[in-house]
């Protein structure tokens, strides 16, 4: 068998606001989806710490969100 997960991001940003909620309750530390800051934060959900490590666009999907093409400098100058 495998290892249960301890943090969870999705694919696509498909959190609602329970999701950190039932993430806590499920015993889960990290949660990796929000926009929100430039470096991990710690909250307390339901009784529990979880650690916020936000995503970054121009660490994270860059080359999903240019179709897979490009560089970062290239997205800023619109090549």
């Amino acid at each position: 068998m495998g290892t249960r997960p301890v943090g969870w991001g999705s694919a696509g940003n498909l959190h609602t606001e329970n999701t950190l909620r039932i993430l806590a309750e499920e015993g889960y530390t990290y949660f990796g989806d929000p926009f929100d800051k430039d470096v991990p934060y710690v909250v307390t959900v339901s009784g529990r710490r979880m650690v916020i490590i936000p995503k970054l666009n121009y660490a994270n999907d860059w080359r999903a969100w240019s179709g897979g093409l490009g560089t970062p400098s290239n997205l800023l100058r619109g090549v």
